[in-house]
């Protein structure tokens, strides 16, 4: 079922949700969003107004979509952008749906040029949005007498949420669109898959499939348009292609100490650079060229099969590492710490956590803030047999991922869920950590000072008023949740409560088992709706985060406690110099 459809001088928009379901949604809130319409005049002038839903209309099937006037005077017939693609295919008045592509084309680059996007674009909330949709949501109307046409850009955010409901998403809109970008990013690498489609007949990224897709885009995984049309010239094909390359820009943040790899930010410059040449006058001199759309002679053939072979095992060794990074790291981390045992084993074991000298109790704070920190050293040291070799497994997996993604400088890096919000919203950075940590039923830090061994603690005699001696058993009931992101656009939250028994050895409590009670949930946010709440509740206190996360609180009961806000202040301070961190009271 298609996204549009028309009634005499309306458009209307499905949200593919029954009535009950969308007033369970914010849907209704992006009713005012602003769309496009755009007149392209036969004398080469184009005028360019903004243009939105005005109302929603409960349909015959008791689903919801959003009603808007037809732009223009008169009764104008518009068909989606979708449809003259399948028609180009198709029809033998290929003249007729080029003047349709071009008009499109022409319309979205004078929305690019008044869209204000500038270097510090993702410093203003207002314009981290996706403003142009896939071809479902981009209108053309026939050639009107006067030789002029009419464009109908649909408000991108509104277009996606409602896209995002339908069983065809991938096929109408997902194709075109990077989730990993917004601003003019976004902007740029879907007018680049639309131009793709108009070029070669073909689309880039054809995975329906949302994960396959993903990988494809951020492999680059498509055949560069220079070796799908041979007589396609140089500086549309390039402008093209880097479109489909796009990297999201790194924030730089006033007065916080961020690191910006200066050679992938330059390249991320040049591409965008390169992608930005594109116009729609390039488009038209291609379509007016009379291009031919055959496969070329023998050596462009050779060419490209060259080309797509050489692709396809690089993207295959990409992949494998993806795939085998823990045991590749594991590896690398073996070898490093071969030669640590060597070189320093005396001086690095001084180093190591213990928990000789605390009580049972802090013994599980100790292990807890191993997990918060995604320290494998300290849960090593606290906890020992076959649980706590699969709980080590678990956590290198979180810090192997973040180290890769830094080595691969795609993304900035990782914070706890606690500092995070010191960001104000400002950041890119995925979050792990523990929040609310109780043990026993007490709040209770998850970032202890554990004592390390060359602090020489002497081992404790009694607990709770009874000696100890070896093979006393102590149980602690823990409660936590572990915030960790999964890919770019979501947050998912474990939620447990968990037994932890410990043993006595003779000289110190060590953790033997860990084991569930039953009380474990997992519930999945997205990044994106979690931090424009944070920013509206920013915007409620006075940009105060100690207010904020409390009335966030209100909204996501994982959101960090004050003493977990607390515990963080001193390291946002040494590492970012955090202006938030130092306001803290």
């Amino acid at each position: 079922m298609d996204c549009i459809f028309f009634e005499e001088d309306k458009i209307f928009l499905r949200s593919f949700l029954a009535e009950q379901s969308f007033a369970r949604t914010d849907l209704e809130k992006l009713l005012a969003e602003d769309g496009f319409a755009a007149e392209i005049c036969a004398d080469g002038q184009i005028l360019l107004k903004k243009w939105n839903f005005d109302s929603i209309k409960i349909l015959e099937d008791k689903s919801v979509a959003f009603e808007g006037k037809m732009p223009g005077e008169g009764k104008l017939v518009f068909e989606p952008l979708f449809r003259i693609f399948e028609d180009q295919k198709q029809t033998v008045d290929k003249e007729n749906c080029s003047e349709k592509i071009i008009a499109v084309f022409k319309a979205m680059d004078e929305i690019l040029k008044n869209a204000g996007f500038d270097e510090n674009q993702n410093e203003d909330e207002t314009k981290k949005l996706t403003i142009f949709p896939g071809a479902q949501g981009i209108l053309v109307s026939e050639k009107q007498e006067n030789g002029s046409f009419w464009a109908v850009v649909l408000p991108g955010n509104l277009f996606e949420r409602c896209a995002e409901n339908s069983k065809d998403y991938g096929k109408f809109q997902g194709i075109f669109v990077h989730r990993g970008l917004e601003g003019l990013e976004a902007a740029i690498f879907t007018r680049a898959a639309l131009a793709y489609r108009a070029i070669t007949k073909k689309y880039a990224f054809c995975q329906e499939n949302l994960e396959k897709r993903q990988a494809d885009i951020t492999d680059s995984n498509f055949i560069p348009v220079e070796y799908e049309i041979p007589a396609v010239t140089e500086k549309l094909a390039l402008s093209v292609d880097a479109g489909l390359c796009v990297k999201r820009k790194k924030r730089i943040i006033p007065g916080e100490r961020r690191f910006v790899n200066e050679k992938t930010e330059k390249k991320r410059i040049e591409i965008l650079k390169k992608a930005m040449e594109f116009n729609s006058k390039l488009l038209e001199d291609f379509f007016k060229s009379g291009f031919s759309q055959n496969q070329g002679d023998q050596k462009f053939l050779e060419r490209r099969s060259e080309f797509i072979k050489k692709q396809a095992q690089k993207i295959k060794l990409g992949r494998f590492y993806q795939r085998n990074s823990k045991k590749i790291w594991g590896s690398v981390f073996a070898v490093i710490a071969g030669f640590s045992v060597a070189f320093s084993f005396n001086k690095e074991n001084q180093k190591l956590a213990t928990s000789m000298g605390l009580t049972s109790e802090q013994t599980v704070q100790t292990l807890l803030t191993g997990i918060h920190k995604a320290d494998v050293t300290i849960i090593q040291e606290i906890a020992k047999g076959k649980e706590a070799k699969s709980l080590i497994q678990q956590v290198s997996g979180f810090y192997v991922t973040n180290k890769q993604r830094l080595a691969m400088d795609e993304k900035d890096g990782t914070l706890t869920p606690a500092g995070w919000l010191f960001f104000r919203g400002k950041t890119d950075f995925w979050q792990y950590g523990i929040t609310n940590l109780t043990v026993d039923g007490i709040q209770t830090s998850s970032n202890f000072d554990y004592p390390k061994r060359k602090d020489k603690k002497t081992p404790l005699k009694e607990e709770n008023g009874k000696t100890l001696k070896k093979g006393d058993e102590i149980s602690h009931e823990v409660s936590y949740n572990l915030i960790y992101n999964e890919g770019e656009p979501i947050i998912t939250v474990l939620t447990t409560t968990e037994n932890v028994h410990l043993v006595w050895n003779g000289k110190r409590w060590i953790v033997r088992k860990i084991s569930g009670t039953g009380k474990t949930f997992r519930n999945s946010y997205s990044v994106k709706n979690y931090k424009k709440d944070y920013l509206d509740c920013l915007e409620k206190t006075g940009e105060n985060v100690k207010k904020a996360a409390e009335l966030l609180r209100q909204k996501y009961d994982f959101v960090p406690s004050e003493m977990d806000l607390k515990d963080e202040v001193p390291y946002m301070i040494k590492k970012y110099n955090s202006s938030a961190a130092k306001e803290f009271e």
